[in-house]
């Protein structure tokens, strides 16, 4: 996947082949004894996450606004703890598309 961050889940889907898989990980890698544990938090409308470098987690959220000429939706882009899924820092709301906010990928440089 040329143009991706070397990540293992740097975009939508898990990148533009949309196998739905981790590029590094086979399975959960779970040794005997050892347990599970999951954190969630409420949001609105999140549609995807993506990993960036080790420790960086970003979530994209969306809403969507009736109009007469549809759903138009804007979209923020938050990076959060990985432990906590607290919010670290936030963009600013973003304009999306009628009903879908659009995507978001890390290129290999880094950028998001």
């Amino acid at each position: 996947m040329r143009g991706y961050l070397d990540s293992p889940w740097p975009g939508e889907d898990g990148g533009p082949l949309r196998l739905q898989a981790s590029r590094r990980w086979s399975g959960l890698q779970i040794t005997d004894g050892e347990r599970l544990r999951a954190t969630t938090r409420t949001t609105r409308l999140s549609t995807m996450t993506v990993l960036g470098e080790p420790g960086d987690v970003y979530l994209l959220t969306h809403s969507a606004l009736r109009s007469r000429i549809g759903l138009p939706t804007t979209a923020c882009v938050e990076r959060i703890d990985p432990i906590s899924l607290a919010t670290i820092a936030r963009s600013p709301r973003l304009a999306g598309g009628p009903m879908w906010p659009g995507g978001m990928a890390m290129h290999r440089n880094g950028d998001l």
